[in-house]
């Protein structure tokens, strides 16, 4: 059974389910569930680009879902959905100690929904703030399953490279079908 940690207004609690799986909850982070916590760091030859999804409740959630149908429930991403109203500083603080703990030394991937919306101005100052501690993060905008799951094939890829990657692929996911 994994925990799920909630992003509160003014601090991060573990919350852990009963018996029942991981169920999402507002403003939740599902931790990573691959078998070596978050934080371990892997051997250089292990390593790859951790994965964050941060986007208006329950989309985060919902596509980690949709990633867990394809690949499995043993994926290596994060998922983060906001509620309206949420504290845009503590929301800050709080993903930037998500971004210290995922970081395995490859950098952080952010996706996330809506360029201007809360979510992404969460993401773009927390990254921003990491990046002054030296963990390299991209914050990619306009997540949808196609960039998710391109972002899992080729999270071994460096960083720069997978966000090239997963703009590409979800861009051509956006299309007229007849």
């Amino acid at each position: 059974m994994s925990a799920c940690l909630e992003l509160s207004a003014s601090a991060i609690e573990q919350v852990v389910p009963a018996s029942e799986p991981e169920q999402s909850q507002p403003l939740a982070v599902s931790p990573d569930q691959s078998e070596k916590p978050a934080t371990a760091q892997a051997s250089p030859n292990e390593q790859k680009v951790a994965l964050l999804v941060i986007a208006h409740t329950p989309s985060a959630s919902a596509l980690k879902s949709v990633a867990e149908h394809v690949f499995g429930s043993n994926i290596s991403l994060t998922a983060i959905d906001v509620l309206p109203g949420a504290n845009a500083s503590d929301s800050t603080e709080a993903l930037l100690g998500q971004l210290r703990a995922l970081n395995q030394g490859k950098g952080v991937l952010i996706m996330t929904d809506l360029p201007g919306a809360s979510p992404a101005n969460v993401c773009t100052s927390a990254a921003s703030r990491a990046r002054q501690e030296g963990i390299a993060c991209e914050v990619v905008s306009g997540v949808n399953a196609a960039m998710l799951l391109r972002a899992l094939t080729y999270q071994d890829d460096d960083l720069e490279k997978l966000a090239t990657a997963v703009i590409s692929g979800a861009s051509k996911a956006v299309t007229r079908i007849e």
